[in-house]
C-alpha cells in the first residue's frame, strides 16, 4: 500500500468532526481526536526454519498488523510485519 494510497485527508491534523466538535456526548471524551489505532495477528504461511519467530500467544504463526483510520473509516497508516 503505497503512501499516496494511505494517508491522512488533512496532513496537519486540526481538523476534528463537527459533531464531535458540537457534542456534548463526545467533545469531553474525543476533544483532539483525530482518528482511532488498532491491531490483528494475520494468519501467516512461514517456511520451517524462519517460524519460531512467528508464533503468536496461540501456538500458530502470524504476523502483526497495525492500522489507524479516520472517523471517514479511511486508512491513515498501516504498519504490517511484524512477527508474532
Amino acid at each position: 500500500m503505497a503512501a499516496n494510497i494511505i494517508k491522512p485527508a488533512d496532513r496537519t491534523f486540526r481538523d476534528v468532526l463537527e459533531h464531535i466538535q458540537h457534542s456534548d456526548r463526545y467533545c469531553p471524551h474525543f476533544k483532539g481526536c483525530i482518528g482511532a489505532i488498532n491491531g490483528v495477528h494475520v494468519p501467516v504461511v512461514i517456511p520451517v526454519d524462519e517460524q519460531h519467530s512467528y508464533y503468536g500467544r496461540k501456538a500458530i504463526t502470524t504476523t502483526n498488523c497495525m492500522c489507524t483510520c479516520d472517523f471517514d473509516m479511511k486508512f491513515t497508516f498501516a504498519c504490517v510485519g511484524w512477527e508474532g
